[in-house]
């Protein structure tokens, strides 16, 4: 059963007296895991976290009921890591999703969907704009 179907839903309450022990061991958990992380180098701790948001999406739609293809969720994660990091060297000029999709040798659809994952993650913002919508980053 998710947790969306339960009866409380979403109004839970909780006992603080058993719930902290399990946190506490949970961030000593996450500790050692990154503690583990730095000793990696920042290569492997890139393809890492790379893999665990792979992995967060894909878990994410099942709970929704869809099923993603892994090597789609990669590909169209790297491109938006991509789009971020031209963004944040100092990309001359305005964004626009024609330009995104010439950088990144995609389509103009696909380039789209690139851009409104990365809206809808208040990371890019719409810019006015006349013939074209221009994007840029986020406050």
């Amino acid at each position: 059963m998710y947790i969306y179907q339960q009866p409380a839903w979403p109004n839970f309450t909780w006992q603080h007296e058993q719930l902290e022990p399990l946190l506490g061991a949970v961030r000593h958990q996450q500790g050692r895991v990154l503690g583990q992380m730095e000793a990696l180098g920042f290569a492997l701790q890139a393809d890492a976290t790379f893999e665990t948001l792979t992995l967060d999406v894909l878990k994410s739609s099942e709970i929704e009921g869809e099923y993603l293809p892994a090597d789609q969720v990669r590909s169209s994660l790297a491109r938006q890591q991509q789009l971020l990091n031209l963004l944040l060297d100092g990309f001359e000029g305005k964004l626009t999703s024609s330009k995104w999709a010439a950088i990144a040798k995609c389509s103009q659809d696909t380039a789209m969907r690139d851009i409104q994952a990365l809206i809808e993650q208040h990371v890019l913002v719409k810019e006015a704009g006349g013939r074209s919508t221009a994007y840029r980053l986020a406050p």
